[in-house]
């Protein structure tokens, strides 16, 4: 039977390095939970980031007089806000209007780039893509864009869905261009910005495209694969729609039919919500599947831009979280042993909660997750709604969403995963750190293309106590003045951590 993990009589279970999968983790806020109030009427938590030394970066908006503005709060690892950060741990941002944060990113020098719609007209209404930069102490960095902002319009209304940064720290915006009045026609728009917050122009010529699939196109995940290639996938007209960039934002025509993949899952209403690119040029993707009711909605699309029959059942897996319940992933992370963990939201018994599942590498539901696979948690007795989520190097799981009462609030859980981080594959077999455990003098091995990277260490708390650059091929790293313990070096520009242990 599904557990669903409330705001009051919470099983306590004896701490050790690693708890049991799927319970909220104890030493996070109140037993796992932290619900944030700005003394505004309404604030929603939207997007999240984790930064090196393990500090948590929440995006949403908040309520104002005349309509909402940019949101962004950072937190301590134990989930007490970080009063360091901009005004007491709160950094509020009115670009033109209605500003509704959506995305933030962290880039491999600490700015916090974040993202949504600007000079909407109402809360449901379209406005342009914008992407403010912070420096890490929360200060506005005026280098950036106009006085720290900048934005981009497309022939309709717009509405800003996701964004993701470049390995050459350039940044893509999308969301899609409504172009009629009823509000029913719409394209997939993309932007990429220069570093210096200027439109692109080796992108498109512009600096901006658009993409139509079907008559309602809406992305929602946005990647880019080691080649430079932008992956751009959401849904249109209920049927799965990827598009396929090169570098230079022009269509790769050898991927799908002309560069996009158009498609449903057993002829159903099929919703892409969020994706990740495999080494090998497949995607998983979640989102929901429509039938008679809304199901969570795992798949993999191989790289030729069809189903891989090898994932779940036909290529995908799909899941009732609780017997008929309504229920949607919006968000997505892969473990460091493969497995994949999505999160969202579940409406049952009249009430929403947040969802995590967990499935094994070939799409099959994790029973070693929370016994059965599944999770639901309530912040009280209202509406609890999940939207964003993010492994921290230790790889439990940070879910970022609302919680309803009277007025909104910001809403964070912390679970635990009780994923080994082994020097295993990591995609690439990249890199490796020997001898593990050790005495005081770690190496590190890795391939060429990691050369130049920042690398942080990390304890056991998300507490930063090094960081150095790979100079070399095996690069060696003194922790002989370091407690005993378990340590993880990552490297946030390739999205590795691996642990180790000083002895």
């Amino acid at each position: 039977m599904i557990k669903k993990i409330l705001s009051i009589g919470l099983i306590l279970f004896t701490s050790s390095i690693y708890s049991q999968a799927g319970t909220l983790d104890s030493t996070f806020g109140t037993s796992g939970k932290v619900l944030t109030n700005l003394s505004s009427n309404n604030e929603e938590g939207r997007g999240v980031a984790i930064q090196a030394d393990g500090k948590i970066v929440v995006a949403g908006y908040a309520s104002v007089t005349n309509g909402y503005d940019f949101a962004v709060l950072r937190y301590n690892t134990d989930g007490t806000i970080d009063t360091t950060f901009g005004n007491s741990g709160v950094v509020t941002l009115n670009v033109s209007n209605y500003d509704l944060a959506y995305a933030v990113k962290i880039s491999a020098d600490n700015k916090i780039y974040v993202a949504g719609v600007v000079g909407a007209t109402s809360y449901y209404g379209g406005g342009n893509l914008g992407v403010v930069r912070l420096n890490t102490d929360g200060t506005i960095d005026t280098t950036f864009g106009t006085n720290g902002a900048a934005s981009v319009g497309f022939p309709g209304t717009d509405y800003f869905t996701n964004m993701t940064l470049q390995n050459d720290g350039k940044i893509l915006l999308c969301g899609y261009t409504v172009l009629d009045v009823t509000g029913n026609y719409s394209d997939y728009s993309i932007a990429r910005f220069n570093t210096d917050g200027t439109l692109d122009f080796d992108f498109s010529n512009d600096g901006k495209t658009t993409v139509d699939f079907n008559s309602d196109d809406r992305p929602r995940a946005i990647n880019v694969d080691n080649d430079g290639n932008i992956y751009l996938g959401g849904s249109g007209s209920s049927s799965i729609c990827i598009a396929k960039f090169f570098s230079d934002g022009t269509l790769n025509s050898s991927y799908g039919t002309s560069g996009k993949v158009n498609m449903k899952y057993n002829n159903l209403t099929s919703n892409l919500n969020d994706m990740a690119l495999l080494s090998d040029g497949s995607i998983i993707f979640t989102g929901y599947l429509y039938d008679t009711e809304y199901q969570m909605f795992l798949g993999k699309i191989d790289p030729n831009g069809t189903f891989d029959t090898t994932f779940g059942t036909n290529g995908a897996t799909v899941t009732d979280v609780d017997n008929n319940s309504e229920d949607t992933a919006y968000s997505m992370n892969i473990q460091s042993d493969g497995k994949i963990l999505i999160s969202g939201r579940c409406y049952t018994s009249g009430n929403y909660y947040f969802a995590v599942l967990r499935y094994t590498s070939n799409g099959v539901l994790d029973n070693s997750f929370s016994n059965d696979g599944k999770v639901l948690t309530a912040f009280g007795t209202s509406w609890s709604m999940g939207y964003a989520s993010a492994l921290q190097s230790d790889q439990k799981l940070i879910v970022v969403g609302t919680y309803a009462s009277f007025n909104t609030n910001i809403a964070i859980a912390r679970y635990n995963t009780s994923a080994p981080l082994s020097n295993i594959d990591f995609d690439r077999n990249k890199i490796a750190v020997f001898p593990n455990p050790t005495d005081g003098l770690l190496y590190i091995s890795s391939s060429e293309d990691l050369i130049g990277q920042e690398y942080f260490i990390n304890d056991n708390m998300g507490r930063r106590i090094g960081k150095g650059i790979i100079n070399y091929t095996n690069t060696n790293i003194s922790v002989e003045n370091q407690q005993s313990g378990l340590y993880f070096i990552t490297i946030p520009n390739k999205s590795i951590s691996l642990k180790f242990i000083k002895n």
